[in-house]
């Protein structure tokens, strides 16, 4: 199959910056603590801040198993 288009999964603003931003799966950081919780974020490539990922905005790709 043959991909004609691809999308970012994630285009945003930094709340900080005001930068607009495209997010790839390869930005998205996140973190598993020892009782299993997880948090995902991209980060901001002008400021640095970060934008925190509700569940449903993570792709599959990203998402850490403990």
């Amino acid at each position: 199959m043959k991909i004609l288009e691809k999308k970012p999964f994630l285009v945003f603003e930094c709340v900080l910056c005001h930068s607009k931003l495209e997010a790839e799966v390869g930005d998205v950081k996140g973190f598993v603590d020892w009782e299993g919780d997880s948090s995902y974020w991209v980060e901001c490539a002008v400021c640095g801040s970060k934008k925190y990922l509700s569940y449903k905005e993570v792709p599959p790709k990203a998402v850490k198993h403990s």
